[in-house]
């Protein structure tokens, strides 16, 4: 659900070498639209009591009947102070001149930032924002049982336009090193960062926001939220979306900013949400790896991050095809954001409760939460975010981001796989290794499996470890000509936690093989006359272990010319030669080639005649 406030803590230096310690090395991020962003219109509206009508379900206010107005594809509801909690907040909207049915916008104060925050004190409480079609028309009413409104209640209109740069930001954006491409855990899993759509891609006009962001020293847990809008909205419409609700939080809630870490659409993209970075970077910093304080869990922003998924999936379930998608692509970035923190996605995690001077979450302030490290925000609040299908979806999300944790035998690589038993250069045997694992290298023989050569040892840091095999065995004596399998083995003991206790985990990763080889041997080819210009060359296969490919080219004795070589089609011992002149004398060449080297050369010497 769409949230309220945000949180104090440490400031960015603290968490620095944190994130580049986990390093491996860099890869996509989009490419930065600078200067990119899009106007967006943000009409706030005053409102008050029109008409009142007792109804079943209590009072019912009008306060803004239907009203022409200039086009939005956002409307929210705002107001400052107390609130009848058995208000329910009602819209319509009239898009390409059609009035929708009354639609609820849900509200929880339970959704903002920690109490005792200064973005708690100067922010506005309010209903979801509920994205639109475009539209030009709004009617805005409320129930409740006192028919009192709240203090200071306003009407929300905000609208950015599709841009022809929405359109293909997401099948232009493009590789560049200004961000590091995976992170390694504590226990060596190496996860890949997702390809985030940044807030400079998406158009963030970021004079909009707070100057230097709050953020904490660790993550600790990662909440799933919804943002109980629209669930029908194209791809190309996400970055205007951003906009519209990043002006909501920033110019209507009166956040210091986006109040989720990260939004993630039914398409799978990746939007990064709350900024990390101060709003003037005079050193490098990446926003998204940074465990910025939001305004997202009241109590609990501390130290947490959340992803929001954009629609609402309590009132539709958008089907199985759609939450394949968007699972993986919550997991691979909620895998991501923890793995530099060892953290494990089903463990339990223990979340101190700050300040919620309304009491509406599950805990008071000084509690201490036990809940999953992945938890949906209903898990902490009193709330249905993230709706009850998404919910559903949690332990399948859990289940992914723990097999992206898993430590794994990476990058395995044979320098020469195919080698002659005259060779003297050693062959180089390297894989990536978690840290602290104990790993062993093995060489054995392909027919019986005997162990040839090994190399073990112990990973003080996920890195590469390199084994240099001189092709001899355990005798040291040189092998024959063969094949040999290398195989790779580490065993990890991730670090036990008080209630979940991690068994050591032995993975084997076997990285191709090694063949010792001779050149081909080949056998002279024959020749068959077919006609006065076409003939036909043939030979028997050649004798070698390894796949073979054979090469040709004939000389005119009269001219004394060789053709340039001609490659053999592949599985044929046979090709027809043309152009051939009657009666005139030719001399065929023929080589075989293999990984190894070639044959010696076989000549022909014909006749073209009958």
């Amino acid at each position: 659900m769409l949230p309220r406030r945000s949180l104090n803590a440490a400031r960015i230096g603290a968490l620095a070498l944190v994130v580049v310690a986990s390093i491996l090395g860099y890869q996509t991020s989009a490419k930065a639209y600078v200067g990119y962003a899009p106007p967006v219109a943000n009409n706030q509206i005053a409102l008050h009591a029109v008409t009142k009508t007792t109804t079943s379900s209590g009072t019912r206010v009008v306060i803004y009947p239907p009203h022409t107005v200039a086009t939005f594809t956002l409307v929210g509801i705002t107001w400052t102070g107390a609130v009848d909690p058995s208000s329910k907040f009602q819209v319509k909207v009239r898009e390409s001149g059609v009035w929708t049915k009354w639609t609820n916008v849900t509200w929880s104060n339970e959704h903002g930032a920690d109490g005792s925050s200064n973005e708690a004190s100067t922010s506005r409480n309010g209903t979801d924002p509920l994205l639109t079609a475009p539209a030009d028309g709004v009617a805005v009413r409320v129930t409740n049982d006192s028919g009192h409104l709240p203090s200071g209640i306003a009407l929300s209109l905000v609208n950015s336009d599709l841009t022809a740069q929405d359109r293909s930001l997401i099948s232009t954006r493009t590789v560049d090193s200004a961000v590091p491409a995976s992170v390694i855990s504590p226990q060596g899993a190496i996860v890949n960062r997702p390809n985030i759509i940044s807030r400079a891609q998406w158009g963030a006009n970021e004079s909009w926001r707070n100057q230097d962001p709050d953020v904490g020293t660790t993550i600790i847990a990662g909440f799933i939220h919804h943002t109980a809008s629209t669930n029908d909205y194209s791809s190309s419409q996400g970055p205007a979306q951003m906009r519209n609700l990043y002006s909501y939080y920033t110019q209507s809630l009166k956040y210091k900013d986006l109040a989720y870490n990260f939004l993630v659409d039914k398409y799978g993209n990746v939007y990064e949400g709350r900024s990390g970075c101060p709003r003037v970077v005079t050193t490098p910093c990446d926003g998204p790896a940074v465990p910025a304080t939001g305004a997202h869990t009241a109590g609990m922003n501390t130290n947490t991050f959340a992803i929001s998924a954009i629609g609402n999936f309590q009132t539709k379930d958008p089907g199985t095809a759609t939450f394949a998608i968007m699972d993986s692509a919550i997991a691979g970035l909620m895998a991501w954001k923890i793995a530099p923190y060892g953290l494990d996605p089903n463990a339990i995690a223990n979340i101190p409760m700050g300040s919620d001077p309304k009491h509406l979450s599950r805990y008071q302030q000084g509690d201490v939460a036990h809940v999953l490290t992945i938890s949906g925000h209903r898990d902490v609040g009193q709330t249905v975010c993230p709706g009850k299908y998404l919910y559903a979806q949690i332990p399948t999300i859990r289940s992914k981001i723990a097999s992206l944790l898993t430590p794994v035998i990476a990058v395995p690589q044979i320098d020469k796989p195919i080698i002659a038993p005259t060779s003297l250069d050693p062959i180089q045997i390297s894989s990536v290794i978690s840290a602290g694992a104990s790993w062993t290298i093995n060489v054995v023989n392909a027919v019986d499996n005997t162990v040839l050569a090994s190399s073990t040892g112990v990973q003080q840091a996920t890195g590469t470890v390199s084994y240099s095999w001189t092709h001899v065995d355990a005798n040291s004596q040189p092998l024959t000509v063969g094949s040999y399998l290398v195989s790779i083995q580490q065993s990890v003991t991730p670090p036990a936690t008080p209630s979940t206790p991690h068994p050591a985990a032995v993975i084997t990763r076997g990285s191709g093989q090694i063949i010792i080889a001779l050149a081909p041997t080949l056998n002279a080819p024959t020749w068959k006359y077919r006609t006065t210009k076409t003939a036909t060359i043939s030979w028997p296969a050649a004798t070698s272990s390894i796949a073979v490919t054979y090469k040709y080219r004939i000389q005119d004795q009269v001219t004394k010319k060789f053709t340039a070589w001609s490659t053999a089609p592949a599985g044929k011992y046979s090709v027809i030669v043309k152009k051939l002149k009657f009666k005139r004398k030719y001399v065929l060449q023929l080589v075989a080639k293999n990984a190894v080297g070639d044959s010696a050369v076989k000549q022909l010497t014909f006749v073209q005649k009958r």
